[in-house]
């Protein structure tokens, strides 16, 4: 008698249920499982990727029940997966977004010792440190990261406002000027660079970022 197969090799997509919540947004992503004649991933591994994927949709949207979501799947597996870095990461991410910095800051730390060189978490307490007016901390956090990866705008900027905080303005210019080489759509930056050159007495510098700044204001939105 011929062997058959019992097991469905059809991909299985069950959608993630609705949050809880009036005006709540639905979780996009379905959870996606593949049965090639074996068991299906076990319990925590699934929580573990709806987790995972709850807190990516959360920073994606800022939507704070959703990182809710995220930390009640992730923070049962936090200790017995304290290796497992990604993990770890969204549950930073979903801490920090739902006011946890503390919590948040502590996962960072976690990572940092197991990869000194872990992006997210260098950027993690790197922000966190700036929002807090940590500026020394955070400018070392950055520093670390900009070395790593020199290519993030948003983190020069940041480095040129906590330059600027402490009173390194030749070195805050600087860094703006990185910030526009990566972005030069950043209207925000070149007033904030029109003001520093102003200061520094090159009106020169200053009106010509001034300039920049009030062409950008006046271009049409772009459509997408």
């Amino acid at each position: 008698m011929p062997h058959t197969t019992q097991t469905d090799h059809r991909l299985l997509r069950n959608p993630l249920t609705q949050l809880a919540g009036a005006g709540h947004a639905e979780a996009e992503t379905a959870v996606t499982l593949i049965d090639e004649a074996r068991e299906l991933a076990p319990q925590w591994e699934q929580q573990r990727a709806r987790g995972i994927m709850f807190a990516r949709r959360a920073e994606q949207t800022s939507d704070v029940l959703l990182a809710d979501q995220a930390i009640n799947a992730l923070r049962p597996l936090a200790v017995p997966l304290a290796n497992d870095l990604p993990l770890q990461a969204a549950l930073a991410a979903a801490l920090n977004l739902t006011g946890d910095t503390g919590g948040a800051g502590a996962v960072w730390q976690g990572i940092l010792q197991q990869d000194p060189s872990h992006e997210a978490a260098l950027e993690g307490l790197a922000y966190a440190c700036h929002d807090a007016g940590q500026f020394e901390l955070a400018l070392e956090y950055l520093d670390r990261l900009l070395a790593i990866n020199p290519y993030q705008s948003n983190s020069h900027g940041r480095r040129a406002h906590i330059l600027g905080r402490l009173e390194r303005m030749p070195e805050a210019i600087e860094a703006a000027q990185r910030t526009i080489e990566l972005d030069p759509t950043s209207v925000h930056v070149y007033r904030w660079l029109s003001h520093a050159c102003a200061l520094a007495g090159d009106q020169e510098s200053s009106q010509k970022y001034s300039n920049m700044a009030d062409t950008l204001e006046r271009l049409p939105p772009v459509e997408r």
